[in-house]
């Protein structure tokens, strides 16, 4: 079973996330029918959402 220690290493400050799209990638996603590269920016455009990034250890 894999351990797993949920530390919050940027404190309460938030941070900034930028995600990018290749056209390659956005083609392939609207070709896909379980929704378009719109969609997912309608989703996500001025939300906060909450994430957790795990440290890589040694």
């Amino acid at each position: 079973m894999a351990y797993h220690n949920n530390e919050d290493i940027f404190g309460d400050e938030p941070i900034e996330l930028i995600i990018g799209f290749e056209n390659k990638s956005v083609n392939t996603l609207d070709k896909q029918n379980k929704g378009s590269f719109e969609e997912i920016k309608r989703w996500i455009d001025n939300k906060t959402i909450k994430c957790f990034f795990q440290k890589k250890r040694g």
